[in-house]
């Protein structure tokens, strides 16, 4: 991942000298490359002060602050285009929370705790999810929500049973 290529810094630097000019990132505009980065894998539930984040089989929350690792990311990659005090300021741990916060708001992140494990019919296993009404199992969706999932997939092994 990265906002700006070593490219861009280098062809900035070049056109406008070793000491560029202050370029101005408002916290908003770094939210909004934040959520151009992970609109499709991070979500967030305001209920549960939370970010549930897509995994390949489903949403899981984030129990680590990785989603302020990713702001910090975005902020640090973005303050290569500067130098001094706005360089500064955007690696600075209150411009990263207030892009978190910001991106809390974005409708692509924003979701409500009804939105997830609401269809009773929808099993999620490590092989997929299966619908349980008519036995079909199908890939794991984004779309579906799902936060839970088995410990062993249909047909798998499960000694434990035998």
């Amino acid at each position: 991942m990265s906002v700006v290529s070593q490219n861009e810094v280098e062809e900035y630097r070049r056109t406008h000298g070793d000491e560029p000019e202050q370029i101005g990132f408002s916290e908003d505009e770094l939210a909004l490359e934040f959520t151009r980065l992970f609109r499709d894998e991070l979500l967030y539930v305001d209920e549960w002060a939370r970010w549930p984040r897509w995994d390949g089989t489903r949403w899981r929350a984030d129990r680590t602050r990785e989603v302020f690792d990713l702001a910090r990311k975005v902020c640090r990659r973005t303050a290569e285009l500067t130098k001094g005090h706005e360089a500064k300021r955007l690696r600075s741990a209150k411009t990263v929370a207030a892009v978190v916060k910001l991106a809390c708001a974005d409708r692509a992140h924003a979701r409500v705790t009804e939105d997830f494990d609401a269809d009773p019919w929808l099993l999620n296993s490590p092989g997929g999810t299966v619908h349980l009404l008519h036995g079909d199992i199908r890939e794991h969706r984004r779309a579906d929500y799902i936060t839970k999932t088995t410990a062993v997939a249909p047909g798998g092994d499960c000694s434990l049973w035998l």
